[in-house]
């Protein structure tokens, strides 16, 4: 689909959201609605990695949480404001490449929530975006990702995961607490996700 400069780009992602981005849903992601109304995640200090237009973000905040939203689209966050201002949430949105959120943030949250952005991250940087969870969620703080697509698919964006992979990965910072693959995916999306909610370590 593309190379990995142009994905490194903030410009790459601001014309993606300009021409409807493939992935975009214009609504909450049903499997964020499923944790908050099952009580999976209570109302707590949450951070979105990647949050796209913000319309998890404007239902975490409508739901109780303070939350945090970063994307690297300037497009995408100034959808996201415009939206929270509609519905009168309060978001703390930042424009921002994640990878160089301020330090100031370390050990703050305790909840870290991500849907594809681990996906579109070029396949090299993927440990560095493990860290960078690890060092955002105060100890004890809980990681809740929908790893998609776990199908085996080549190329990308959204590059495929490898879902032993990843939970091995973290084993030795995090604690598998959760696994749904039955979930309340978007049609396309059936049986090419999981749900995974991992504890960091005290």
């Amino acid at each position: 689909m593309s190379n990995v400069l142009e994905i490194l780009s903030s410009a790459f992602w601001d014309e993606q959201y300009k021409v409807k981005a493939p992935w975009d849903l214009n609504s909450p992601n049903p499997v964020f609605t499923y944790l908050i109304k099952n009580n999976i995640i209570n109302p707590s200090k949450l951070i979105i990695l990647g949050s796209g237009k913000g319309y998890d973000a404007v239902l975490a905040s409508e739901s109780g949480f303070e939350v945090t939203a970063v994307d690297f689209s300037v497009e995408a966050i100034n959808y996201s404001i415009e939206l929270s201002k509609k519905f009168n949430a309060k978001v703390n949105f930042i424009n921002s490449d994640m990878f160089e959120i301020d330090s100031n943030l370390n050990n703050t949250f305790d909840l870290l929530y991500e849907y594809v952005t681990y996906c579109a991250i070029e396949p090299s940087k993927r440990n560095q975006f493990i860290n960078l969870v690890k060092r955002l969620l105060k100890p004890g703080g809980r990681f809740i990702t929908v790893l998609f697509p776990i199908d085996g698919r080549g190329g990308g964006p959204p590059f495929s995961v490898n879902q032993n992979e990843f939970i091995k990965i973290l084993s030795a910072d995090f604690k598998l607490e959760l696994m749904i693959k039955n979930i309340p995916s978007v049609k396309p999306r059936k049986g090419k996700e999981v749900l995974l909610i991992f504890r960091k370590a005290e």
